[in-house]
């Protein structure tokens, strides 16, 4: 369901030992045709569902669980602009592309 690069766990993992969280949230922002905006928190929610990846205990809601099938999780850590940056495949209601959000 969800893939996480190396750089990605890494930097994960840090968050999660510094927050002292045991769970990363990844939820649904906004979504508009084949592409959709991800947040992440510390926090876990009632009814949220456990999905493991790449050793990384994530939670998501049981509405955005859908949109993390095909998720790769990356870390870009340049100095210009680091951040996570996830890439999906588009659900099968649209043609064929690829989306990329920034987390």
């Amino acid at each position: 369901m969800i893939t996480v690069t190396e750089k990605g766990r890494q930097k994960l993992i840090e968050l999660l030992e510094e927050s002292k969280a045991k769970y990363v949230r990844i939820f649904a922002l906004s979504r508009e045709h084949s592409a959709y905006d991800l947040g992440l928190e510390f926090e876990t929610k009632r009814g949220d569902v456990v999905i493991e990846a790449a050793g990384i205990p994530f939670v998501a809601d049981d509405m955005s669980k859908d949109y993390l099938r095909g998720l790769r999780i990356d870390y870009d850590d340049s100095d210009e602009d680091p951040g996570f940056l996830a890439t999906s495949s588009c659900n099968s209601t649209c043609s064929s592309c690829n989306s990329q959000c920034d987390l």
